[in-house]
């Protein structure tokens, strides 16, 4: 029988070696590590004591960009879809051109999806400058 994981991952510890300290957490098959002296509780990190260092925002008008991001994949795929629809016969002439467009704008399209994923979910990260040096 397994035994039920533990809210907050248990750490044993440290192991020197040198000057890198091995924190051991059961429950999640981890192996932290870390320095000695930058290692803090999780619980400890959820107390008054520790303020954040930064504040997380999402960005506005994301419904806007959203909608306009749907737009361009649609035109992506149509475009797709006529060049593979329409692909010259063997033996015309630009069949190579053709198919080299159609590589391009694979990649194209392939490069955009990619760059996407950082798009889709924008945040804002501002710092709270008078609270590094606290730390």
């Amino acid at each position: 029988m397994l035994a039920p994981l533990p809210s907050a991952p248990v750490c044993m510890g440290p192991y020197s070696d040198k000057s890198i300290s091995i924190y051991i957490c059961r429950g999640i098959n981890l192996r932290v590590i870390c320095d000695s002296d930058l290692f803090v509780n999780y619980r400890e990190m959820r107390s008054e004591k520790y303020l954040p260092l930064f504040e997380t925002k999402r960005a506005r008008g994301l419904v806007l960009f959203r909608s306009f991001a749907v737009t361009l994949f649609v035109g992506i795929c149509l475009i797709l879809f006529y060049r593979v629809s329409n692909i010259p016969r063997d033996g015309e002439e630009g069949r190579w051109v053709w198919i080299g467009l159609l590589g391009a704008e694979l990649w194209f399209g392939f490069y955009w999806v990619l760059t996407q994923a950082l798009r889709w979910n924008q945040v804002y990260r501002l710092t709270f400058k008078d609270r590094l040096s606290l730390r």
